[in-house]
């Protein structure tokens, strides 16, 4: 199960995430970014802290959600991964598509596409 928590600070939007990100949840989270794009948002942030778990439905919503993102000219960015998620990520070499952000990096100060 996942929680989502979100909320909206200058031109991004910082997603909270609890719990595991597998295929029934990768559908709560398109719909999410979907949202955030159309309320215009320029950075989604995924804030992985409390995931525990991504599986390969998983890795392959972020991936899509992140081309979305680039596709209406937002930018889509990870921080806050757990061991296991960043091993999981890295084996998957999503570490060169997605932007990951440090642990601490304050939303303010992400680059977003948007112009």
């Amino acid at each position: 199960m996942l929680r989502i928590r979100h909320e909206t600070l200058d031109d991004a939007r910082l997603f909270h995430l609890d719990g595991t990100v597998t295929t029934v949840e990768a559908s709560f989270l398109k719909r999410e970014v979907r949202n955030a794009i159309a309320a215009g948002v320029g950075s989604i942030i995924f804030d992985l802290t409390e995931v525990d778990l991504v599986d390969s439905t998983g890795l392959g919503s972020l991936v899509a959600l992140h081309k979305s993102a680039l596709a209406a000219g937002a930018r889509l960015h990870l921080r806050g991964m757990q061991s296991n998620v960043r091993a999981v990520v890295e084996l998957a070499r999503l570490h060169r598509v997605l932007s990951l952000l440090p642990d601490d990096a304050p939303v303010g100060s992400v680059p977003a596409e948007r112009s």
